[in-house]
Parts: structure tokens; sequence; C-alpha cells
């Protein structure tokens, strides 16, 4: 399923029919909609939507129509990630940092869902969901934005949950991730096992 600079549909041709949405982040609550309307099976970039209530919506729009809807995340997956961890951690670190963007990249731009919290956020997400035991019983995030105030390009975050079991430890992600001048390619990931 694919899209023109009008953001409008290109008529699909054979298949299969999965979409792949990889627009601005701001555009793909209403592509993966337009998809799953038409009956086809979605994978969205990260952010799968900019607020909960639209990942909801899509969510019960997949469900209601037997259809896959999924946020691509392969970095959970990856060999380096998965061999390492042989177990829940009780602490993860994530450190995600990249040279300054191009001036006219959509990250720059708050209407297209631009900012660090966007586009960096949800590996934040997809470490406490996806490697740390999840799921809790709650969850508290503390967030701040370094940088512009419409569209940050720095974002320092902190997750931790309530495990499910009283006597367990808390597990917390901390990350640190963002764009810049200053920066170079960065992909860190350090596990506190639950012994230390």
């Amino acid at each position: 399923y694919a899209y023109d600079d009008a953001f409008s549909p290109v008529q699909p041709v054979g298949g299969p029919f999965l979409a792949w949405v990889a627009c601005h982040n701001a555009g793909h609550f209403a592509a993966a909609r337009q998809a799953l309307e038409a009956g086809w099976h979605v994978v969205v970039e990260k952010p799968l939507a900019l607020c909960a209530d639209d990942a909801r919506a899509l969510a019960m729009l997949a469900e209601s129509r037997d259809l896959l809807l999924a946020e691509s995340l392969p970095w959970l997956h990856h060999s380096a990630v998965r061999d390492t961890l042989d177990e829940a951690p009780e602490r993860l670190e994530l450190r995600f940092t990249f040279p300054r963007l191009p001036a006219d990249n959509y990250r720059h731009d708050p209407d297209l869902g631009g900012g660090a919290l966007f586009d960096l956020g949800p590996y934040v997400a997809s470490a406490a969901l996806g490697l740390c035991g999840w799921p809790w019983r709650s969850v508290s995030v503390g967030a701040q934005c370094v940088g512009d105030d419409r569209a940050p390009s720095r974002l320092q975050a902190t997750v931790t949950g309530a495990p499910r079991e009283s006597d367990a430890p808390a597990p917390s992600v901390t990350a640190w991730m963002g764009w810049g001048d200053d920066l170079t390619y960065t992909n860190r990931l350090v596990a506190h096992a639950t012994d230390g």
C-alpha cells in the first residue's frame, strides 16, 4: 500500500495485501486506518500513532476485522539484543544518538509529528514492554525533552514498572536519546540483572 506526495492511496496491484506505513509520524494514523478499512494487514513504523486514543482506535479496528496491526520495532529481535538477555533484566540503560539531521527533515517539524518524544520515545517504551518482563501492575513514566520547545531534538526518559508479584524487583528503563551537531551514531544497551 503506497502513498504519493499528496497522501492519496495508490491502487494495489496483485498481493499479498500488507501495508507498510513509513510516512512522517503525523501521517501514520490516517494511513494505517485507511489500509485497515481497505481490509489490509498493516505494519507501521514507530510511532504507531501520536496519541493513545488513536492507537486504541487502530487496534480495535484491526481486531474487529481480524487483521494484523504491528508497530515496526525490529531492534528488539536483533541477535545482539536477544542473545545477550537470558532473562528479563531488572534495569536497562539505553543510549541512541545520531548526527544532525538535514534542516528539511520532518523530525524538525512538530506539525508532522517531529521531535524526540515521538521519534525516539518508542524505543524506551518497547524496551520496557519487550525486554523487562511485561506485564506489570502499573507503570510510571518521566520524560524531559531538550531543545526547541515545539520539536525537541533530545529525550531523557525513565520508565519504572510495578511487577505483578509484590516481592519481585521493580524493573526500570532509563534512556538518553537525540540528534545534533555534537553527536555521533551510538546504539548502546546495558542490562543489569536482578542479582546485581
